[in-house]
């Protein structure tokens, strides 16, 4: 008769929530695109300041998930999803990209 106890999973919602907080940034930037394309200025910076804010909020939740545990693979996707969905992110880098 074995004594051993069964051994538990590390929660993993960390890691989901980082993930599911960065695909929405990804979106919301979709949005003030298109209202930009409208015209809609005001809306659109409003709206690209909150990205930023929601893409370096998934990076670092999804950093701290990969680190300690809660969900090491959604976490490394968040942490990819914010880094390239971040408008200060692609700016850069289609500035650099685009000069030669």
């Amino acid at each position: 008769m074995s004594t051993d106890l069964p051994t538990r999973r590390a929660p993993n919602w960390l890691g989901a929530a980082s993930a599911g907080l960065a695909v929405a940034a990804i979106v919301g930037e979709g949005f003030a695109i298109g209202i930009a394309s409208d015209g809609g200025w005001g809306q659109a910076t409003v709206l690209a300041w909150l990205v930023i804010v929601l893409t370096a909020a998934a990076f670092f939740g999804g950093l701290v998930a990969t680190v300690v545990g809660l969900g090491r693979g959604a976490g490394m996707a968040a942490m990819v999803l914010g880094l390239v969905g971040n408008p200060l992110v692609l700016i850069w880098l289609l500035g650099a990209l685009g000069t030669s």
